[in-house]
């Protein structure tokens, strides 16, 4: 999948930093809308909220707003995705610099939960991927594509050592998506992260069946049993 920030690098050079923030949509109807998004997908709609998720009327439709966490922490980056998958333009990042910008999205745990934390992150591709395994109990990340770019990288090094956690990586089951997998996972391992590129049945995690998804978290946890 190619998103917009993929498709605009001449254009960072001449945008500056982005400080605003979509405006929330307010109202139990942008709620609702949202909720049922999420729940079409069969994805969490708590888990998404605690990750700061929101819904905002942008671009001329209601989308997901879905931050990111980048190197600079005034600097305001972002995918809105449309709700509508009819809508032309369906997601819509800010045109500067990503400042290696990542998607980080982690389970919902009560204080007795944290003791059972897994040590393992996810690395996927898109923000529903890592809503789908964060819903599960498995911390994620996602890159907001396959082509991560070195500010991206060594900010996803330091998240990884910061929380000491190897790393599971699950992109797209296509071939280029697979050969940038096994790219990153030299990288990771170059920095001293220990990682595992899986495999899926189906195109992406999100798009998996509720069974599909608890094997590839049962696959993520067996194998960090096994790597420590």
């Amino acid at each position: 999948m190619s998103y917009e920030h993929e498709r605009y690098t001449s254009r960072e050079k001449k945008t500056a930093f982005n400080t605003v923030w979509p405006a929330v949509a307010s109202g139990e109807t942008a709620d609702n809308e949202l909720r049922r998004y999420l729940r079409s997908r069969r994805l969490d709609f708590e888990t998404a909220y605690l990750a700061g998720w929101y819904p905002a009327l942008f671009n001329d439709c209601l989308r997901v707003v879905i931050p990111c966490k980048s190197l600079n922490p005034e600097h305001a980056y972002y995918q809105a995705r449309a709700l509508n998958k009819s809508t032309r333009l369906r997601y819509v990042s800010p045109l500067g610099p990503r400042l290696g910008a990542l998607c980080i999205v982690d389970p919902v745990l009560s204080d007795l939960d944290e003791t059972l934390s897994p040590s393992v992150t996810a690395i996927v591709e898109g923000p529903m991927c890592a809503l789908a395994l964060a819903s599960l109990g498995i911390p994620s990340i996602a890159l907001m594509g396959i082509r991560p770019d070195t500010q991206a990288c060594l900010h996803l090094v330091s998240l990884l050592k910061s929380r000491r956690h190897d790393a599971a990586i699950l992109f797209d089951n296509e071939d280029e998506a697979q050969a940038e997998a096994s790219n990153l996972a030299v990288f990771l391992a170059g920095n001293g992260i220990i990682n595992h590129v899986f495999s899926l049945k189906s195109k992406d995690v999100a798009d998996s069946s509720d069974k599909e998804r608890k094997r590839i978290a049962g696959d993520i946890l067996q194998w960090q049993r096994k790597s420590r």
